[in-house]
């Protein structure tokens, strides 16, 4: 769950030993599952509900698996230029993204057998559902030419006028922003940008030739982070950590 320090375990991909504890969350899942209860709801509940009053829990020991070896596919996605040459994990879950038919193609792709896969099978879709990535590559925009986002007529007159509308979008008066759903960011029209952990940068990213990319960069606590906006008329934006390609959402969350 993006922005708490809660989290769910997927019950898609699973390792079960065979003891007492186990059968008794078997037996106690199926059940309930059997009345048409969520999976997910479920399994976590059964696995984490500590013992209270007349009921018992479980008693299950849960230990995870190699991410890396097991992945699901946001790692796959959010880690894919970070992993050694060759590298092929055991199994990846299509738990995260929809469209998972064009996704497991470009998963068979980039990791097919004996190292052979395609190191770019994954770039030509995007990181987050409903991105509208045009090509956008947020990893090759890392280094591009970072720009203020004062000077938003300036741009419009360059013809970047979809940068323009994306800096005044996100330096609305009275809008503001949860990171990984931390409260609060603010985009200053100055080109500050306040955020929780502290006080940093931001403005629109160009590309060599001067044109707009439609991304947005911003830089705080030691971090350079590039952002993408999630469609036209959506409120969502991903923001990706040039350093170790961390996902993350970004939502608009409307005036104080």
């Amino acid at each position: 769950v993006h922005g708490t320090r809660q989290f769910v375990r997927d019950p898609g991909v699973a390792f079960v030993a065979d003891t007492e504890a186990s059968l008794a969350l078997a037996s106690r899942a199926s059940s309930r599952l059997l009345r048409g209860e969520d999976e997910r709801l479920v399994l976590n509940q059964e696995l984490y509900l500590p013992s209270h009053g007349p009921y018992a829990a479980s008693g299950v020991t849960v230990r995870v698996l190699n991410y890396l070896c097991f992945m699901n596919s946001k790692a796959a996605w959010r880690l894919d230029k970070m992993l050694p040459k060759g590298f092929s994990p055991v199994a990846v879950h299509l738990s995260y993204h929809a469209r998972k038919a064009e996704r497991m193609a470009a998963v068979a792709r980039r990791f097919s057998s004996a190292g052979t896969g395609d190191p770019k099978a994954l770039q030509a879709l995007p990181a987050a559902d409903g991105a509208n990535s045009g090509g956008r590559d947020p990893f090759r925009a890392c280094g591009m030419d970072k720009k203020k986002p004062t000077d938003v007529e300036g741009m419009r007159a360059r013809g970047n006028s979809d940068a323009a509308e994306l800096v005044a979008w996100l330096s609305a008066d009275g809008a503001q922003f949860t990171w990984s759903g931390v409260k609060q960011v603010v985009f200053q029209t100055d080109g500050s940008v306040v955020t929780p952990w502290g006080g940093g940068q931001w403005g629109p990213i160009e590309a060599a030739d001067g044109k707009s990319t439609g991304l947005v960069w911003a830089d705080f606590v030691g971090a350079h982070h590039v952002i993408a906006k999630q469609g036209d008329d959506s409120d969502v934006l991903t923001s990706i950590r040039c350093s170790d390609g961390d996902l993350v959402l970004v939502r608009r969350i409307g005036a104080a």
